[in-house]
């Protein structure tokens, strides 16, 4: 930051660096496990791979993984004196010996702040060196000690973020909580089941079928060529034959326990970024049966079809550095996707928007294409927009499908980039956004610059503060609603103070009883960064079910925070106590005795995720439906066999939920 201010160069340069350093930490720890050879071939193979080269470009932590996690391993191979040499009991070496170990110890713990699926990297040095124990005879004692130097400098390395998870016990669970096996999240019959077709998905992610997203692989490409692939087999084979020998050992621990964050995951795999831990391990293989067969063809052909051999591995490995360039460069880079995935619609609506305002006052308001409600700017997004054009400017983000931000009262004018990506609901945006003024517009983002604020007008007056950081000022309720359609109220709230903690918005949809019988919540509103007086309009609720039977219902409105899940307290205007939820209604819905069957069966398979049974074209209905472009998309999860249903922009779409994504 120092060197290149806050920028994505900077986070770029830092990624690179790491990159380029995990290179030559592998060749000289694979070296002193296999040979040069080995080495520089495994080396070879890391170097030209798209996996680590995008890794290496992007600026995500984990890439350092493999970096400290090849260091730790050579540092421990080097204390337990694992290179084959003889082995010398003199007090120097002895003492060398444990100063390798405690710096082995003190990487690993280090390791443990990179990414989460280091965790699992404290097994390998444990299981490594208990089996050198069992398979050597001899130094079963020095290897005990220097094992438990290791254990105890990792310790000593990892004890603050220890102490931190301890006090924080939430911050460690609740990850591995939404992505294992064992997850409520999994719709499988059960562990084993989820279990198996993580492993089918760890399988494949060599060979067949890699990580589908596009933010840090071409979707779907596998980590290994088909060449490399059989090589990557065959070096398996040879070095479960000869697993006596500690390199080979070591190079199957490395890939065996790396692989376990994936293998004990179900959602959104394959992924590269859980099984990153296996890069110092994984073109080991590949290199060992190119240079075993090396070696038998050098011992079989004469020198000169040796040399050939020789050239044609080099042509091969410069065909693999080809094709890695065109695929970054090229295929990679100029995706539309990828375009996506890195807010680069967003970025440029936000450039241009700014180039065209020199009022700094004014306020900027981003759509975002998913996440919160009310949110910050991403950090990709204000570092990829020059500095002279965003340090005086006030940027806020806002979730689209969820709300919209009006500028305070008295705010001369504000500015909206609607990217491409992230198009706002059409009849939300002739409501508070028709008198705009189209600055810009293209493919990728519209500029859009409102004078004053636009004339509000509920159907229901209201004053309810909630905890003295929002007042809701009215709302309008749902009308000609019916039973599968969408019921989102449409509230109008007034910032009254900013505040640091994260809010929720939950709208429940309850029966004259006031039974729960359907809920949604926002993904989140952040106060934190909001301007007094500014206007929030908000237009989440929940799905009615398609069993729904006709009658009258009311909608139940909270705000809690996160993440203790407390409600805030509500006051009248007379500043009287409401309790921690306010009912808006009733209102009439008219419901059905049974789910309704589509307008347009279908049969058409998403993957192994997803079977669209049928779909609606609903175009103009109201009364929780959209109005506007007719896209339809999936919404929800659940169980296989599942019904799901749907509803965006006023085209609905049924689904029968096959695997979890």
């Amino acid at each position: 930051m120092a060197l290149f201010g806050p920028t994505t160069l900077a986070l770029r340069w830092v990624s690179a660096a790491i990159g380029t350093a995990t290179l030559a930490t592998t060749y000289v720890l694979v070296r002193r496990m296999f040979n040069r050879r080995v080495a520089l071939l495994a080396t070879g193979w890391l170097m030209f791979s798209l996996w680590h080269v995008i890794f290496s470009r992007t600026g995500l932590r984990a890439v350092s993984l493999p970096l400290f996690e090849a260091a730790a391993l050579y540092c421990m191979w080097r204390g337990l004196e694992l290179s084959g040499t003889c082995v010398s009991s003199s007090r120097q070496v002895r003492r060398w010996r444990l100063v390798w170990c405690a710096l082995a110890g003190l990487l690993f713990g280090l390791a443990m702040y990179t990414y989460t699926a280091a965790r699992f990297l404290v097994l390998v040095p444990v299981l490594f060196a208990a089996s050198q124990m069992l398979v050597s005879g001899q130094g079963r004692r020095s290897t005990s000690v220097g094992a438990l130097v290791l254990i105890s400098a990792l310790a000593l390395a990892s004890l603050p973020l220890v102490a931190y998870f301890v006090q924080y016990p939430h911050d460690f669970f609740e990850r591995p909580s939404q992505v294992s096996v064992l997850s409520e999240r999994a719709s499988f019959s059960g562990p084993v089941d989820a279990l198996l077709y993580s492993a089918q998905k760890t399988a494949g992610l060599f060979g067949w079928e890699g990580d589908r997203n596009w933010d840090r692989n071409i979707a779907g490409r596998p980590a290994l060529d088909p060449v490399s692939f059989v090589l990557f087999v065959a070096g398996l084979a040879i070095a479960v034959a000869g697993w006596r020998r500690p390199g080979p050992r070591l190079a199957l621990l490395v890939l065996l326990v790396m692989l376990l964050p994936h293998v004990l995951t179900v959602a959104n795999i394959p992924n590269y970024l859980r099984a990153i831990g296996t890069l110092p391990a994984l073109f080991v293989f590949p290199a060992v049966a190119l240079d075993r067969g090396i070696r038998w063809g050098s011992g079989r052909l004469a020198v000169t079809n040796t040399r050939v051999l020789k050239a044609l591995v080099l042509l091969g490995l410069v065909a693999g550095a080809a094709r890695t360039g065109y695929d970054y460069f090229v295929d990679w880079s100029r995706h539309p996707l990828v375009l996506s995935e890195f807010d680069g619609q967003r970025v440029a609506g936000v450039r241009y928007a700014l180039e065209q305002e020199t009022d700094c006052a004014t306020p900027v308001y981003v759509m975002l294409p998913n996440g919160d409600l009310l949110g910050s700017m991403t950090q990709s997004t204000l570092y990829s927009v020059p500095q002279r054009l965003h340090r005086c400017h006030r940027l806020f983000g806002f979730y689209g499908r969820e709300g919209l931000v009006l500028p305070p009262d008295g705010e001369p004018a504000a500015l909206y980039v609607l990217p491409g990506d992230a198009s706002l609901p059409v009849d939300q945006k002739q409501s508070f956004l028709k008198d705009a003024q189209v600055l810009g517009s293209n493919e990728d983002f519209s500029v859009l610059k409102l004078s004053g604020q636009p004339s509000i007008h509920p159907e229901h007056a209201a004053s309810f503060s909630f905890g003295s950081v929002l007042t809701l000022t009215g709302f309008d309720l749902p009308r000609q609603a019916k039973a599968g359609d969408i019921l989102a109220p449409r509230l109008y709230w007034k910032v009254d103070q900013a505040v640091n903690t994260e809010l929720k918005l939950g709208v429940h949809l309850v029966d004259g009883n006031q039974q729960a019988v359907a809920k949604s919540d926002s993904a989140g509103l952040d106060i934190s960064s909001r301007c007094h007086g500014e206007s929030i309009a908000t237009w989440l609720g929940p799905q009615a079910p398609e069993t729904l039977p006709s009658g009258g219902y009311s909608l139940l409105i909270s705000l809690y925070e996160v993440p203790n899940m407390e409600r805030l307290p509500i006051t009248d205007a007379a500043s009287r106590p409401v309790g921690g939820s306010l009912l808006l209604g009733p209102f009439k819905v008219r419901g059905t005795s049974q789910a309704q069957e589509p307008a347009y069966p279908s049969g058409a398979s998403f993957g192994d995720f997803a079977r669209l049974v049928g779909y609606d074209l609903d175009w103009g209905a109201s009364g929780g439906r959209w109005t506007g472009s007719g896209d339809a998309a999936l919404a929800g999860e659940g169980a296989a066999g599942e019904r799901l249903h749907g509803v965006r922009a006023s085209a609905g779409c049924r689904w029968t939920h096959d695997r979890p994504a």
